[in-house]
């Protein structure tokens, strides 16, 4: 072969003695300067031990280059995250930075933000492949098998302590395990709002473990266990679930109270509005009403209006919805239809345009009643002519005419004023003598007085009056009442329309 015959042609290198060998490797030392004042026998016996030393001195083996280690395939840089993470490395650092800024939307351990919180851990997990603490499954005595993340407040903590064991004080503390559960709890406490999480770090004993510490022999140290820290922060969100449940389910059983507190009396829009938060509240916290209980609710509020006549006939459209199983004759040829909440409340709020649009909502609050109903008492008297009457001191009765008073000793009169208006005290008799004439208490005058009590004039004046309100108000009934029926016979057209 050409490649053998070249290598017979080469010239091969002669074999040489020692001593020549040594010689060779001697330098010239007659080109060399001398030092001053040293001769060239001493200068050689230096140069000669050097060289000597040279050739005693072995030579470094090169240095073996270190076995490459085989690559674990994955067809994305997220799925090779499945062995044990190196932190000195790039991707090691960014997984790390990821879990301590935890999730954008920092949790306050409300009900309505848990499950929010929950899908942040999993879309991070998910991300950094972290499977081995949260998610891991934990054989019930039923045989039954529940994980942490979607079973938190079934499990108890003794069961989640046995199953963290391994990788939390055991064998596995130096696993890819490990290094998940400091991960995960690195990431679920950066989620929390700094409040909240000083709430969870107040009871840390709930989801620590206490393991001998490395750096101070004979001493122990504080672990924290992700799947009894994701606990623990489940167990409190629940537990203010409850409370946020009953505050909400309150809130919205008083309905008639929203209305008035927070809706002016009478503003359907600002009322649908909170009615409906309200109610998702309750959803989101995994609680709801039937459609009884909640069109009951919901119609209390909105017949607790202002206005009687939208009051009346929101109470009339509910006995119609309760007596017809759920049905109105609202449709376009006035058959029944089946109504549900959302159709009420659509129907309340046709309802409410319709009397803003044609200017017929009325306020009818306490204050106008009393004032309406003060106008048209007053209107009464001045037709019927009632008029207060005077009542002598002397115990006789007389219409509209007084008794001249003696004005010429007033000291004497201011005295004898005092005394009659002295009310008696409890348990003091109401009648007394005085110069031996009979005298009365008047609660009506707050006065003594010759006449009894259920002969004054000023008490039958106010009985008058009382009986008059109420034929005031039966006629104001009256009238609301024919109000209403129009109004319902026009919104029967409204909701046609």
């Amino acid at each position: 072969m050409a490649d053998a015959n070249d290598a017979q042609q080469q010239p091969q290198p002669q074999q040489q003695s020692p001593g020549a060998q040594a010689q060779q490797q001697q330098p010239n030392l007659g080109n060399l300067p001398l030092p001053l004042g040293g001769d060239p026998a001493t200068v050689a016996a230096i140069a000669q031990a050097i060289v000597m030393a040279l050739q005693q001195q072995p030579v470094a083996a090169p240095a073996q280059v270190a076995a490459l280690q085989p690559v674990a395939f994955a067809l994305t840089s997220g799925q090779a995250i499945t062995g044990r993470i190196d932190f000195a490395s790039k991707a090691g650092q960014n997984i790390e930075k990821k879990c301590l800024r935890g999730a954008e939307t920092k949790f306050d351990g409300t009900a309505t933000s848990s499950e929010t919180f929950r899908q942040g851990y999993i879309k991070y997990a998910a991300d950094m492949h972290l499977r081995n603490t949260i998610h891991a499954s934990i054989t019930q005595p039923d045989g039954s098998v529940l994980n942490v993340l979607d079973h938190a407040p079934q499990l108890t903590e003794q069961q989640i302590r046995v199953a963290a064991e391994p990788y939390m004080s055991g064998a596995d503390q130096q696993t890819r395990t490990a290094q998940d559960n400091k991960l995960s709890v690195d990431f679920l406490m950066a989620t929390l709002t700094n409040e909240f999480r000083l709430t969870i770090q107040s009871n840390e004993g709930s989801y620590t473990y206490a393991v001998p510490d490395p750096n101070n022999p004979g001493t122990e140290t504080k672990v924290e266990c992700a799947a009894l820290l994701f606990k623990a922060i489940m167990d409190v969100a629940n537990l203010n679930c409850a409370a946020s449940l009953r505050t909400a389910k309150t809130r919205l059983e008083n309905s008639p109270k929203i209305m008035k507190d927070e809706c002016d009396g009478g503003n359907i829009t600002q009322y649908n509005k909170l009615f409906d938060t309200t109610y998702n509240e309750i959803k989101q916290m995994g609680s709801k009403y039937d459609t009884n209980d909640l069109v009951h609710y919901y119609m209390s509020g909105l017949s607790s209006t202002s206005c009687e006549v939208f009051n009346a006939a929101q109470s009339a459209r509910l006995a119609q919805w309760q007596e017809q199983d759920h049905h109105l004759a609202i449709g376009p040829q006035g058959q029944m239809v089946e109504c549900d909440y959302a159709t009420l409340k659509s129907l309340g709020q046709k309802h409410y345009n319709h009397l803003q649009q044609t200017n017929k909502w009325t306020s009818t609050s306490k204050e106008a009643q009393i004032i309406a109903l003060s106008a048209e008492l007053n209107a009464l008297k001045l037709k019927g002519g009632l008029q207060s009457d005077s009542v002598q001191y002397s115990g006789t009765h007389s219409k509209g005419v007084r008794n001249k008073k003696n004005t010429s000793n007033k000291s004497r009169q201011k005295e004898e004023e005092i005394w009659r208006r002295t009310a008696p005290k409890p348990g003091e008799p109401t009648t007394k003598l005085l110069n031996g004439r009979p005298l009365n208490w008047c609660p009506h005058h707050q006065a003594w007085g010759a006449h009894e009590p259920d002969e004054c004039r000023v008490g039958i004046e106010q009985r008058e009056a009382s009986t008059n309100a109420h034929k005031v108000q039966h006629v104001a009934n009256a009238a609301t009442y024919a109000e209403v029926t129009a109004t319902l016979e026009a919104l029967a057209d409204l909701n046609r329309d």
